[in-house]
């Protein structure tokens, strides 16, 4: 009892022996760390017993991270459903656009360059497109996306009609044409002159250079 007292007094850690009947009896008292309980056995060993405040707020803990992961889960499963969804749209409209580009592929030299020549006067960035080689293609693709809605040329001038002339063999598996575009503004009429490339690929026929009337290049 003389070692309870004295340490309820000054208030520290203080560690007393007090003998009873053969047994020892470890008191501690501590400022800051709580109370520590006291059994007595044979061996005098200290057993701690837990907050119980703390026990209460674990399980709070582990709830609140389950339902957070949950939340995450749902979130990560939605954006992939969503990304898997954009990407099969993506698929299906890219093979949609090689079925049509297949089926307007030309057979002879001179209609890639009526097909193209009609693209250029409806302002159809996507027949135009449709005309050129594989090659060309690679290089204009960027430039063509650039277009809005892949819409060509201006409202003014506008193209009211063209002219093709006979195709001039370079090669055996080529053709060189001209194209005189007529055209027409409000405020009159003139004409643009463009040479055209095409060359064979196959069993089809695309158009591998475009180039003014003096020479320079226009495409690529």
């Amino acid at each position: 009892m003389t070692c309870l007292l004295q340490a309820g007094l000054w208030g520290v850690g203080i560690v007393g022996n007090c003998r009873r009947n053969g047994a020892v009896l470890l008191i501690l008292v501590l400022l800051t760390g709580g109370i520590w309980y006291v059994t007595k056995g044979s061996t005098g060993n200290i057993t701690q017993k837990p907050s119980t405040a703390r026990e209460k707020d674990v399980p709070q803990i582990s709830e609140n991270a389950t339902q957070r992961d949950s939340i995450r889960n749902e979130t990560a499963s939605s954006d992939n459903a969503a990304f898997l969804e954009e990407k099969a749209k993506a698929s299906s409209l890219k093979f949609r656009v090689e079925l049509l580009e297949k089926a307007l592929a030309p057979k002879a030299s001179a209609e890639a360059v009526e097909k193209w020549a009609e693209g250029v006067k409806t302002r159809n960035g996507a027949l135009q497109f449709a005309m050129f080689s594989p090659g060309l293609k690679e290089q204009m693709l960027s430039s063509f996306e650039k277009l809005g809605g892949w819409v060509t040329g201006q409202s003014s001038p506008w193209v009211e009609s063209y002219e093709i002339s006979k195709g001039i063999p370079k090669t055996q598996d080529s053709f060189e044409f001209q194209v005189k575009f007529l055209m027409a503004t409000s405020d009159g009429k003139g004409s643009m002159t463009n040479i055209v490339l095409v060359q064979r690929n196959k069993e089809n026929w695309y158009i591998s250079e475009i180039r003014t009337e003096d020479g320079h290049v226009l495409i690529p």
